[in-house]
């Protein structure tokens, strides 16, 4: 069957399939699926039990668990995604999955202070922190089986000034580098504001 592909000319429309459905061949995602299913049925022990099999702690307390698959990047490989399509404005991507040798591996994994966002073009937006003067928006996109930085914006403390940003470009880093370019607050929520604006779900299907 067809594998359902990006198109940013549509705006915010993603052309999509669900899991392949034929021959089997989707089955390679069918052990997460069902395990995303099993965290979710297990009512209020969900978080616990999805923190302790390595699944999206997201899942607990929300309305409906669903997926969907999709080549994000065009390789010909359908990625699995998880969320919560109801979940209001937020549409935090729960986890990405990809291929690698026919077998499902984890590129994103949304937690607490770390956040995973599909953006319309196939990129993914990654929100996160580590304390106070620490946080991170980075813009990835998947390569191969991983996914590599190519923009972000950084927050750190410097000293009594309080808390300086910085943009990056081409790669991404958790601590400043003489490269990266210090930004306002006023670009800062420009660019973050234009990174949100991107945020989109396909139709999914419930567990």
């Amino acid at each position: 069957p067809a594998v359902s592909v990006y198109r940013p000319e549509r705006e915010k429309h993603l052309i999509y399939t669900y899991c392949y459905q034929q021959e089997g061949n989707w089955a390679a995602y069918d052990g997460v699926i069902r395990s995303y299913r099993a965290a979710y049925e297990t009512g209020n022990n969900t978080a616990e039990y999805a923190f302790s099999n390595g699944l999206s702690e997201y899942i607990a307390g929300s309305r409906r668990v669903c997926y969907a698959c999709t080549d994000i990047d065009g390789d010909g490989i359908a990625e699995l995604l998880i969320a919560d399509p109801d979940n209001g404005n937020e549409q935090i991507l729960f986890a990405l999955y990809t291929l690698s040798d026919g077998s499902p591996i984890p590129l994103a994994v949304s937690a607490a202070r770390s956040r995973y966002y599909l953006l319309n073009d196939g990129s993914v937006l990654w929100e996160a922190s580590s304390g106070a003067a620490y946080s991170y928006v980075f813009l990835l996109r998947k390569s191969g089986a991983e996914l590599s930085g190519t923009e972000g914006m950084i927050t750190a403390p410097d000293g009594e000034e309080g808390i300086r940003i910085y943009l990056q470009n081409g790669s991404i880093a958790f601590d400043p580098r003489p490269e990266d370019r210090e930004i306002s607050d006023e670009e800062f929520l420009h660019r973050w504001e234009e990174y949100r604006n991107g945020i989109c779900l396909p139709p999914m299907t419930p567990i």
